[in-house]
């Protein structure tokens, strides 16, 4: 019988067990619990997360090469040297155990190679990735120099620091970064990365199950295929899982450990020393805990259908797309996808049925932004067939104006001077119309407050008037144009004026800072006591 040389000490016998394990994870024969037990041993070895990746990234050759014949006998015998062939014990699974011998017998001839160190290109497992998409700077530090990077560049084990603006990373295990700078991420090894500052949104094919992300308190095993991770200036930590699963272990301020299994609407938290956890990543309905707010529209722009974007209200007033239709999915935003506009020739147009007549009430314009325009584009414009009224909310050059006209043609403007939403960050936007004012909140901040003079009229639109979203319309033929080139997100139409409280739980989805409905997760040790 071939001996396997003494000098490798990551293969030992005991790995038997957990590479079919992994091999039973990546094939889907685990039941919740047995994903579960899985991620916190990965979590917890981390010898296992590299071999782990390397079986990632092997499993399909190995299921190419795999046969149910004497290579099953040969392969085991050479790698496990001692008690029953695995497949005698696992009939169901011989040809998945031919490939453990297979993948496995090829990594241990890669570790005992004494003339390839890991930093040979041949077999160079410190390259993890790429950079694909990059609309910011982004310097590059493998110890103490930093270098530029650019899109097309190979990252590998360091730390990726960002500026204002997006990228996108591409790893060899089939994991894909958006990081939303500033930000600053370690890659640790194909299966881990630590996030110290910024946003990343994590999609993970299913090779990639298992893949590790680190927050300040926090750590994330990923346990299923799109979660987003925050860590804010104040060094605060937050995921939120869009689809499939998520492993959170966390520490409060006295250092007591909460783990919990976050699923698909869920959200963890770690901020002022205490750990979190909510049930939802969608909006809150304000509109049912405050009978005085009523909502109009909310176009979640998650997905379209045969050219439509669905209103979430009760109105059920579809927006209608126009343009170039996007292809494939809608890409990631703050509230699960959004809608990308080129500044070309794509809008959403929304009729109301019937019309809905403002008159004097206040009413409020909630939705998030992201772009790196310089020009004058429309965010939500309604306009009458003739030119009176108008409402109309936009980005000139980064600064966000809200302005209205009534029926006799009185106008009231108001800007934000004072910040700037064309750092291709997401910036929420609340535009308000009290009886007395015009409010604009920034990142649920009030940024300007405008008096609405006494002789303002009513805000009363005829038949065909429309919602645009991203592009203005003009005349009696109703030509659009001022189109928008960005994203935006999660739009929201109420009558009534929303309090400051109520616009910070349209940031922070799934926690409502008013009432303090978020459940505080015990550790686990509490709960047994």
């Amino acid at each position: 019988m071939a001996e396997l040389p003494a000098a490798i000490p990551a293969i030992q016998l005991h790995d038997e067990a957990f590479v079919l394990e992994a091999l039973c994870y990546l094939d889907g024969l685990m039941v919740d619990e047995q994903v579960a037990d899985f991620g916190r041993a990965l979590q917890q070895d981390a010898r296992r997360r590299r071999l782990f990746a390397l079986l990632c990234l092997q499993t399909q050759t190995a299921r190419e090469v795999a046969k149910p014949n004497m290579l099953l006998d040969q392969s085991i015998e050479t790698l496990f040297r001692a008690g029953p062939a695995p497949a005698r014990r696992l009939p169901r699974i011989r040809r998945w155990a031919a490939a453990a011998a297979m993948v496995v017998l090829s990594i241990t001839v890669w570790l005992a190679w004494p003339h390839a160190p890991l930093n040979q290109t041949q077999t160079n497992i410190d390259q993890l990735g790429r950079v694909v998409e990059a609309s910011t700077t982004m310097q590059w530090s493998e110890g103490q120099a930093w270098r530029s990077v650019k899109v097309g560049d190979d990252i590998g084990n360091g730390v990726l620091s960002l500026g204002p603006g997006q990228a996108v990373v591409q790893l060899d295990s089939g994991v894909q970064l958006t990081l939303l700078g500033p930000a600053q991420i370690q890659f640790d090894d194909l299966m881990r990365a630590s996030l110290s500052m910024g946003e990343a949104m994590v999609l993970v094919e299913p090779r990639g199950r298992g893949y590790t992300l680190e927050l300040p308190r926090m750590t994330l095993v990923d346990l299923g295929t799109h979660f987003r991770a925050v860590v804010d200036p104040a060094g605060r930590s937050r995921v939120e899982v869009y689809q499939g699963r998520v492993q959170m272990t966390a520490y409060d301020r006295d250092g007591r450990l909460v783990e919990q299994e976050l699923v698909t609407g869920m959200v963890g938290q770690y901020a002022d020393g205490l750990v979190t956890v909510s049930n939802s990543t969608q909006s809150p309905d304000i509109a049912a805990e405050d009978h005085s707010i009523q909502l109009l529209g909310h176009w979640p722009l998650d997905d379209w259908l045969d050219g439509k974007l669905e209103d979430l209200s009760p109105s059920g007033n579809a927006a209608q797309w126009h343009g170039t239709r996007p292809v494939g999915e809608l890409p990631l935003g703050p509230v699960g996808r959004s809608l990308k506009l080129n500044g070309r020739d794509q809008f959403a147009s929304i009729v109301t049925t019937p019309p809905v007549q403002l008159g004097r009430d206040p009413f409020t314009l909630a939705m998030w932004v992201s772009t790196s325009m310089t020009g004058r584009g429309a965010l939500l414009y309604r306009k009458d067939t003739d030119q009176n009224p108008k409402i109309e909310l936009l980005v000139d050059d980064g600064a966000i104006e809200f302005n209205l006209r009534d029926a006799e043609g009185h106008e009231v403007n108001a800007k934000v001077d004072a910040v700037r939403v064309n750092d291709q960050r997401w910036h929420h936007i609340a535009a308000i119309r009290t009886p007395n004012a015009l409010l604009v909140y920034v990142n649920a901040k009030l940024m300007s407050q405008t008096p609405i003079p006494s002789d303002f009229g009513m805000l009363n639109f005829n038949q065909p008037a429309a919602w645009n979203i991203g592009s203005y319309v003009t005349g009696l033929n109703q030509k659009t144009f001022g189109y928008f080139q960005g994203q935006v997100d999660d739009l929201q139409i109420y009558r009534g004026e929303l309090s400051p409280q109520q616009i910070q739980t349209l940031i922070q989805p799934g926690h409502d800072s008013q009432s303090n409905t978020t459940n505080q997760v015990q550790s686990s040790k509490e709960n047994k006591s």
